[in-house]
């Protein structure tokens, strides 16, 4: 068991050598992946609200449209074809 030991010392002693500054401990590395998700979901929230008020909107003002359009032409053509 002492080789086994041995061996993995020097592969960790080895490893930390030659990565040097890019070494990331799991516990940082893993932290920094939770903020990255937690970007990314927040990131989708937003585009999935902005989306469906652009949407809304857009519904919204087609349907005004339409019923301005609608309530002019009525009066164009029962109001004012008996008067003109």
């Amino acid at each position: 068991m002492q080789d086994k030991d041995l061996i993995k010392s020097a592969v960790v002693e080895a490893l930390e050598e030659k990565l040097g500054d890019f070494f990331i401990e799991r516990e940082k590395h893993f932290q920094h992946h939770q903020f990255i998700d937690g970007v990314m979901s927040f990131s989708e929230n937003i585009k999935s609200t902005a989306c469906k008020t652009v949407t809304t909107i857009v519904i919204i003002g087609a349907v005004t449209i339409l019923i301005l359009g609608l309530v002019a032409w009525i009066k164009k053509n029962i109001f004012g074809g008996a008067n003109g």
